[in-house]
């Protein structure tokens, strides 16, 4: 899993601008109801032949395509609906269409179109055979110095954040695209201004950023820090977020909370909605100590009640979550409708990540054992 760096220095590097996030909108709550019309899922498992693999990485459908993105070789590795290997793209190397790391890989735009998420760069590929391009961050013209941002750092200030993606084994959907602009998480560990030990941070500062694809550059940052964060003084560990669109609004989910947040695509909150899992214990480990938060940060995530990965698509909404932790051995799924309603609470295998449909199938990242070198990923139906 992927620790947080207290670097702030090194993120000061990344681009120095005075860039405002606008006014606090006042949006629509939302009650759900459950429902209760789904109470249990098929789920199978469909094992993928697969070779010289480091089986570190993710699952993706990607325009009714079945990917396993390979975060050490920095390959997508193509699958048929049988699970036999057909194609191998991108990775490191000497060629046309390499890459320096491969986060994420997301479709964009009507064609066959695809950008790849690669630390501090993005890279846009025409149907991975194609390179149009690639593009660092581009946080604009810097008005401030390091010295004055570590003085007098503010929530607006892009030159304090950067782009965070969680890689730990409950491998949330983070990247995604609406029109041509890509939306990450985008978090700041300013010393007067971080998860650590400050009330500010929950208050003051965004969790989203909005990048234009056509040259990276931030175009906006917005998502307030849910009122939960406030509750439990403090619970950085649990600071990490889930992105996904309909292609027309993002849906946000936080760790800790259990509502879901809609904006729209000029991250204006539209609605939060949601209804609390099952057997959630709140009772959470808190600090306010740097270290302590490290040195805790796998068990924090491993035995608490955490929120895990969003996705929707036109139909259904799937959170998945974790009452015990991740290494509780027991991972649940919600399920509502377009309403908002929840249609079900269902129980799911333990690394579970709804990523698409194809037919009549949804997929789901996936089993990954990398002692057994096993690779399969997950299939279901909703009737």
């Amino acid at each position: 899993m992927k620790k947080r760096n207290f670097n702030f220095l090194g993120i000061l590097f990344c681009g120095i601008l005075l860039f405002s996030c606008g006014k606090k909108e006042v949006f629509n709550g939302y009650i759900s109801k459950d429902i209760a019309l789904v109470d249990h899922i098929n789920v199978e498992a469909l094992p993928l032949e697969v070779e010289n693999t480091s089986y570190v990485g993710k699952f993706k459908v990607l325009r009714d395509r079945l990917i396993f993105i390979d975060q050490i070789s920095s390959q997508a590795r193509e699958f048929d609906l049988s699970g036999k290997e057909i194609g191998t793209y991108l990775g490191t190397g000497d060629h046309p269409t390499r890459v320096g790391a491969a986060y994420d890989v997301v479709p964009y735009g009507p064609n066959e179109d695809f950008i790849v998420i690669d630390d501090f760069v993005i890279h846009h590929f025409l149907n991975f055979n194609q390179k149009l391009g690639h593009f660092t961050y581009d946080f604009g013209m810097g008005v401030k110095s390091k010295e004055e941002l570590l003085a007098n750092p503010a929530g607006e200030e892009p030159a304090i954040y950067y782009p965070e993606f969680y890689d730990g084994i409950l491998n949330f959907n983070s990247v995604c695209v609406i029109d041509d602009s890509y939306f990450i998480p985008f978090v700041t560990e300013h010393p007067s201004l971080n998860a650590y030990m400050h009330s500010s941070f929950y208050t003051s500062t965004s969790s989203i950023a909005k990048f234009s694809i056509a040259n990276n550059k931030l175009e906006k940052m917005g998502g307030e820090w849910p009122g939960v964060y406030l509750d439990h003084k403090y619970i950085p560990n649990l600071t990490y977020l889930s992105l996904t669109t309909d292609g027309i609004n993002l849906y946000v989910g936080y760790m800790a909370d259990y509502k879901i947040t809609v904006y729209d695509k000029d991250l204006k909150k539209l609605k939060s909605f949601g209804i609390s899992g099952k057997e959630m214990n709140l009772n959470y480990r808190t600090t306010t100590f740097f270290e302590e938060a490290q040195i805790n940060n796998w068990k924090d995530l491993a035995e608490q009640s955490v929120y895990g990965s969003l996705y929707v698509d036109n139909s259904y909404i799937f959170r998945v979550y974790y009452p015990n932790g991740y290494e509780g051995n027991n991972t649940r799924m919600q399920i509502y409708n377009l309403s908002y309603d929840l249609l079900g609470d269902v129980e799911v295998p333990s690394r579970f990540n709804v990523i698409g449909k194809i037919g009549d199938y949804y997929f789901a990242d996936g089993l990954i054992e990398e002692q057994d070198e096993e690779l399969s990923i997950y299939k279901f139906k909703l009737n």
